[in-house]
């Protein structure tokens, strides 16, 4: 807890200070701190058993944060790095153990398996300090997660090829069949779990405490099922069955997560420092100097050059390019899979192998997480790639009004988020086509659970306007967003005025708008969306039509209306225009302006 804590304080992936205070607590430390035997001699067989375990848990609590929504924002990129990508670093990484680090090729050829993965133990930490745009967020994090599957399945198969336990053509058939059968079973043996745990909420038989056990137990039973019918398949099987999990239950899957990522958090603390105690020091003279040497091309030459052969014929810019180049670190999945291989290699009657194979990966490990931790966020800044304020949009509220909203929004390139605690809501919200979190926005292991990386403003436009104040206050302050702007009803009053204002928000769109009615005419189809053009006076000509301005757009920049703001000069104030209603029947207070028509911008409104 210590190190975790630490490492929230610095502001670096945990797993620097676990695995300093593993070797400082285990044989290697000083005299007066040792707390620990060494692991692998203590207990040889249950570590393996405990990392292997420990290692699943953690791939299934990693598929289970993956949303399929944010996949199309890069999705030729994703693909690559987990095809092309990881043969590039495979071939890399043996090759620089080979002839920079002096490795024998079989131990060369298992840390070039090893440098396939990265890791979400280090790289959601790290973007969680770091807020970069969306796209290079989603790059990573699924890069992250997919690849350790594959990185530990090519490790394994490249061990039995080493071990000569089998030949070239049979291991090829396995890695195959491991990539392939593994998601088979985790898709069929998740959609059976996520279809259990539904029923079980229809049927009122919920349990808070037994639930997540059971989709624990599933997620071990999936592992433990994919490797007795097809050896080393089931890492693939529990992140495929996490992603399958997590995009199928919906709203129910939040539980899970936080029960999940509880779990996670204590299993990667014990893991790393158990193998950080099994470490053994003297294991890295041997690798001075050009072991290192071999880490910095693996850094400066390797990954850029799976980057750009990844990126090759996408829209991903030069920057871009640069700062993913920059950005690899190593993390839980590397550091098992190597003691794991040392404990084997020692068995067949060559430790030293294995030790050299263990301290060049953790030296990799530390070196990775040290500079990338502490030069993200620079880089970042350089490469102007971190968003200040992000431009994403987090609506509190999927109603008409909301829908509307985002489609505005989305249109031009900003992506948008909603958030509502009414099922048939949220689906209809869905089915539009837009992101939908069903829940409470007040409740903050629910929103802090998320990953809101890229989304930076605030929309609350509830029915309620205490609700509204509220979300606006809660979120910014909690969640570290700005901008917000909350919609008054006609009963709010001056009240939910003066919370918005001591809260340092905005009132939304008008003094006064009744989200009720406004839905009503939105689904009647007697509203319709409309731009207006500000004069060089930031005043607006009148409308024939009353008139509800939603944002204002300058230089392309699209900003959320605040009720009393002035208007830019010469920009476009877009919003909703009213057919047939007197201004008395108005759900809202008019604009005031003298009467003129303005030009019809319909081919620009979403459909949702």
């Amino acid at each position: 807890m210590f190190a975790q804590w630490l490492s929230r304080l610095v502001k670096l992936p945990a797993i620097i200070p676990l695995l300093i205070l593993g070797m400082l607590l285990g044989p290697e430390g000083p005299e007066w701190l040792r707390l620990m035997p060494r692991p692998g001699e203590a207990m040889p067989r249950t570590l393996q058993a405990i990392v292997g375990l420990g290692v699943a848990v953690i791939l299934f609590e990693g598929g289970l944060s993956l949303n399929l929504r944010d996949l199309r924002l890069a999705p030729v990129t994703v693909r690559n790095l987990i095809t092309l990508g990881a043969l590039v670093s495979y071939a890399g990484g043996t090759l620089c153990a080979y002839a920079l680090a002096g490795f024998e090729w079989s131990t060369a050829f298992l840390y070039g398996a090893l440098m396939i993965v990265t890791g979400p133990t280090v790289i959601v930490p790290l973007l969680k300090n770091v807020r970069v745009k969306r796209r290079v967020h989603t790059i990573l994090l699924w890069e992250g997660i997919l690849i350790d599957a594959i990185g530990a399945i090519t490790a394994v198969v490249t061990l039995e090829v080493v071990l000569r336990e089998a030949g070239f053509f049979k291991a090829t058939r396995g890695f195959v069949g491991a990539i392939l059968i593994g998601p088979l079973i985790g898709a069929a043996g998740a959609w059976l779990l996520s279809r259990w745990l539904m029923w079980r909420r229809r049927r009122g038989k919920y349990d808070e405490e037994l639930d997540p056990l059971l989709a624990l137990a599933g997620a071990l039973g999936l592992f433990g099922l994919s490797e007795t019918l097809f050896h080393e398949s089931g890492l693939g099987a529990v992140t495929c069955g996490g992603l399958l999990v997590s995009n199928m239950l919906g709203r129910e899957v939040e539980e899970l997560r936080r029960f999940k990522g509880t779990i996670t958090t204590l299993l990667v603390s014990v893991l790393f420092m158990l193998l950080a105690a099994n470490f053994r020091l003297e294991t890295l003279i041997p690798l001075w100097p050009m072991g290192f040497v071999a880490i910095g091309v693996m850094m400066l030459v390797v990954r850029p050059l799976n980057i750009l052969l990844c990126t090759r014929g996408t829209p991903i810019g030069w920057r871009e390019k640069i700062f993913l180049s920059w950005i690899g670190p190593r993390g839980i999945v590397a550091a098992s899979v190597a003691s794991l291989f040392a404990l084997l290699l020692a068995e067949h009657g060559d430790p030293v192998a294995g030790e050299r194979l263990v301290a060049l990966t953790f030296s990799t490990i530390l070196i990775t997480c040290l500079l990338n931790g502490f030069t993200a966020k620079p880089l970042a800044k350089l490469l102007k790639l971190e968003v200040a304020r992000p431009e994403g949009l987090l609506i509190v509220g999927a109603n008409e009004l909301a829908l509307r909203v985002a489609g505005l929004f989305e249109n031009r390139g900003v992506p948008t988020i909603m958030v509502d605690t009414n099922p048939l809501v949220c689906k209809r919200a869905r089915e539009a086509g837009f992101e939908v979190l069903e829940g409470n926005a007040l409740d903050d292991e629910f929103m802090e659970d998320k990953d809101l990386g890229g989304f930076g403003r605030i929309l609350a436009v509830t029915p309620s306007s205490h609700v509204n104040a509220r979300a606006c206050s809660h979120l910014t302050s909690r969640l570290g967003l700005s901008d917000p702007h909350g919609i008054v009803g006609p009963m709010g009053g001056e009240d939910a005025r003066r919370q918005l204002e001591e809260n340092g928000s905005r009132t939304a769109f008008s003094e006064h708008v009744d989200i009720v009615e406004v839905g009503r005419l939105l689904r009647a189809g007697r509203v319709h969306l409309r731009g207006h053009r500000a004069d060089g006076q930031g005043k607006l000509p009148a409308q024939k039509h009353l008139f509800l301005p939603l944002a204002s757009e300058i230089d392309g920049k699209l900003e959320l209306y605040g009720y009393g703001t002035e208007i830019p000069p010469r920009c476009e104030v877009i919003g909703l225009e009213f057919e047939d209603l007197a201004g008395a029947a108005a759900p809202f207070k008019p604009l005031e302006a003298p009467p003129e028509e303005k030009p019809d911008l319909e081919a620009h409104s979403p459909a949702p």
